[in-house]
Order: structure tokens, then C-alpha cells, then sequence
């Protein structure tokens, strides 16, 4: 929807162009190759937008990340994407999406501790802002399961933090089973350990 962006003279208007063109069917004629020319001319004048300007490029950012991801930009792929989705941040702190974007990128180009460390930093940031988003929380649930299972190979160094992950994931996902059993032996690893003794 257009009018998702505003008035183009009030929100800057190569980067409100530039998002609506990277919807092919909203403008006949056009395609998401004319998009990411006014995109690139918002970005070398980011500097001069302020509020609403900078939401507008923010918004555009997230757009065409997700169409780098994608493979859609010709030329453009996943690092075209960070960057974007990290401007898309930068801008406007206020958008959920670009966190979600970001983290779910970086658990697909590389899953490993830090990877998902950092996606869970980042999936959180965006279920701090739109709590309601069910695509949100599922991110978070699966990366905290993941975490926790990495964490408990490491009982003795990682007792905490695996506590931590599965509190949050139990809060999210109270129903679950697989959490309340790994609560349940995580708290009888920590009394142990204050005990002198393992479980």
C-alpha cells in the first residue's frame, strides 16, 4: 500500500518512490530495477533526511533487503542485504522488521554460537517493538532452544545462561514440554552445584 510511506514530498521522496516500484504490480510499467536507482539516491542523501524522511528510507531499506535476499536485485545479494537492513536500523530504531530481517539472515548464512547469539539479540529487539508478531516469537523460540542446547554441552560453565534462554523461551511458550523438562534439570544442575553436588 502506498500510502504506507505518506506524501512523497513529506517523507523524501526518492526513498517513498523507490519503495513503492519495489512493488511491481503498483506501478505498471516499472519493475524493482527503477526502485533501487531512487533507493541509491536516497542513501547518498540520507544525511538531509530527518523523522519521517528517515522512516520513509528505513522502510524502502527493509524492502529491497528482503529482495536481495531473495535473489530479485540483479547484482545484489545477501551482503547488499546486511547493509540495507543495518541503514533500515540506523535510521529508525522504531521498525521490528529490520531486526527480524537481519538475525534471520544471519542464521542462514551461518549457524554457530555467535550467529545465534546475535540473532537472538536481535529477534528480541524486534519482539520488544511488535510483540504481537507470531513470525516474532517463533524466531525467539527456536534460537532459545538452540542456545540451550548448545549451553547445556557446557553444565558446569553454562549453567546460567542455559536458565536464561529456557526462562525466556518457558515465557513465551509456557505449554511446552521440551522447556519445562529442560527447567526442571536446569534447576536441579544449579541446586547440585550450590550443594557440592550433580544431578
Amino acid at each position: 500500500d502506498p500510502n504506507e510511506f505518506g506524501i512523497l514530498a513529506a517523507l523524501g521522496k526518492y526513498s517513498a518512490i523507490a519503495a513503492i516500484l519495489c512493488h511491481e504490480e503498483q506501478v505498471p510499467g516499472k519493475n524493482i530495477g527503477d526502485g533501487l536507482k531512487y533507493l541509491e539516491k536516497a542513501i547518498e542523501c540520507k544525511s538531509s533526511l530527518q523523522g519521517n524522511g528517515g522512516h520513509s528510507l528505513a522502510v524502502a531499506c527493509n524492502l529491497f533487503a528482503v529482495s536481495a535476499d531473495a535473489g530479485l536485485l540483479s547484482g545484489k545479494g545477501v551482503d547488499f542485504a546486511i547493509f540495507l537492513l543495518k541503514l533500515a536500523i540506523e535510521l529508525d530504531q522504531t521498525l521490528a522488521m529490520p531486526y527480524l530481517n537481519l538475525g534471520t539472515i544471519y542464521l542462514s548464512q551461518n549457524q554457530n554460537i555467535e550467529t545465534f547469539e546475535t540473532a537472538m539479540t536481535l529477534f528480541e529487539e524486534s519482539f520488544y517493538i511488535d510483540p504481537q508478531n507470531e513470525m516474532v516469537r517463533k524466531n525467539l523460540i527456536t534460537t532459545y532452544h538452540a542456545l540451550a542446547s548448545y549451553y547445556s554441552r557446557f553444565p558446569n560453565e553454562r549453567a546460567f545462561d542455559t536458565l536464561s534462554v529456557l526462562e525466556k523461551a518457558h515465557a513465551l511458550d509456557p505449554d511446552n514440554d521440551k522447556f519445562n523438562h529442560g527447567l526442571g534439570c536446569i534447576y536441579l544442575t544449579i541446586a547440585g552445584h550450590f550443594m557440592g553436588k550433580k544431578y
